[in-house]
């Protein structure tokens, strides 16, 4: 058996039917993975390094986000 290219838990859930990979330059592989919630990951797999998510500039308005995030947003923006 090959081995495989990634392994690893994700950090969230994705959306699998509308997620994929391609191969670029005939030597790259991209992985294009649709996030099941609107939400800003800390990590891509659980275990890797984390991004401080308050540090990740978005020109989107807070409006735009699910209310589980929005309520994320606004708790981290009031501490």
């Amino acid at each position: 058996m090959e081995n495989p290219l990634i392994n690893g838990r994700l950090f969230d859930r994705i959306k699998v039917e509308k997620s994929f990979w391609t191969i670029e330059d005939q030597c790259t592989v991209v992985f294009n993975l649709e996030k099941f919630r609107d939400t800003i990951w800390k990590c891509v797999f659980v275990g890797d390094p984390e991004i401080d998510p308050t540090k990740v500039n978005t020109p989107r308005p807070i409006e735009e986000y699910d209310a589980d995030t929005q309520g994320g947003i606004r708790k981290v923006l009031y501490e």
